[in-house]
């Protein structure tokens, strides 16, 4: 089972390689390594201190002893830690990122990647609910309803809040990127393209029926799940500029001048992708795509998603950050489920 860190806010506090959120968990957390390293070396520390124990508390002969043994135990733990990280959370860590500057543009990449500010969206809570649905099953549209009204305050759209709140509303033809940031879980699902295109329009269609919407979930989708099956990114480029007719030969200094917010699939989602195509890392994708300054945590949600799936390691200190450590167990959970049913080794 994958190992979680104990935490209860956005993790702020550093020691050595690792993100806290406060004391507290640093020392719980230095706890858990501690007995997890003497239980797998069967209480035989290596140091040339000698340590005296007994369970279920840990003393040592001095303190240099302790924080040898600390450091050891903690490195030893974050690497099971590491060997066990969950997958399809690229788009979610590109959402929490992007999430304070949704609002207030940044035309850089040069910022902090996060703060105590820092907080997942409904991109994240419509991502866990698409996982939800893949996972289950059941009807779609509840699904979304289920997770919408039990997160509310996630910062959902007009259309999108009011259709939550009447059961008897269908979808209304939204071409808004909402498809395109909840689908990335379809990308991993899928074992064909053609299943991806299936899978993808079926998690539009219950709110954003319009053909742009449904093509924004779709080009999204493909592009993740040809990232994860081993595409180069001139293949990927070629086969989304002609299924979907989006322009991807433009640049992003470019475009970056005089792009504003735009929350249409038309004129979001190709400039996410494109942020991706440019991208030299997991972390340098997401920075281009707030750089764009425009609606930052969706567009880097919808980046960090195809970057993940394409072999770009998400650095464990965010995946420790933001999915270990800051996330409600429900979505927690959730994700772990997904893995567990769909994530292969492509």
């Amino acid at each position: 089972m994958t190992k979680r860190w104990k935490s209860t806010w956005t993790p702020v506090y550093e020691e050595g390689e690792i993100w806290y959120s406060d004391e507290n968990a640093l020392e719980y957390v230095e706890n858990q390594a501690l007995k997890y390293f003497m239980e797998q070396n069967n209480n035989q520390l290596k140091s040339t201190w000698y340590p005296v124990y007994e369970e279920p508390e840990v003393y040592f002969a001095s303190r240099q002893a302790k924080k040898y043994f600390i450091k050891e135990a903690v490195k030893y733990y974050k690497s099971l830690e590491n060997m066990n990280q969950l997958k399809c959370v690229g788009g979610i860590i590109g959402d929490i990122i992007g999430q304070r500057f949704e609002f207030r543009p940044k035309k850089s990449k040069d910022f902090q990647l996060y703060t105590v500010d820092s907080h997942y969206t409904d991109d994240t809570v419509m991502t866990c609910a698409v996982m939800d649905w893949l996972t289950n099953g059941g009807d779609l549209a509840n699904t979304f309803r289920k997770w919408g009204n039990n997160f509310p305050r996630a910062g959902y759209g007009t259309m999108f809040r009011n259709w939550l709140e009447n059961d008897l509303m269908g979808a209304y033809d939204s071409f808004g990127n909402g498809s395109g940031m909840r689908v990335s879980p379809v990308g991993w699902a899928a074992q064909s393209i053609e299943e991806c295109f299936e899978m993808a329009e079926a998690s539009a269609m219950p709110t954003h029926n319009h053909p742009e919407g449904i093509k924004g979930a779709q080009a999204i989708a493909s592009s993740v799940f040809m990232a994860r099956t081993g595409c180069t990114k001139e293949e990927i480029k070629e086969f989304i500029k002609e299924a979907f007719g989006y322009n991807l030969d433009r640049k992003l200094d470019d475009i970056r001048p005089k792009y504003h917010f735009e929350v249409s699939c038309q004129k979001s989602v190709p400039e996410a992708i494109i942020c991706f195509l440019e991208g030299t890392s997991y972390e340098d994708t997401v920075r281009n795509a707030v750089s764009l300054g425009g609606d930052a945590d969706t567009q880097a949600d919808m980046a960090g998603a195809i970057a993940e799936a394409f072999g770009y390691p998400v650095d464990s200190k965010l995946y420790n950050a933001f999915i270990a450590s800051h996330l409600p167990d429900a979505m927690y959970h959730t994700i772990s489920e997904f893995n567990q049913k769909f994530i292969r080794n492509d």
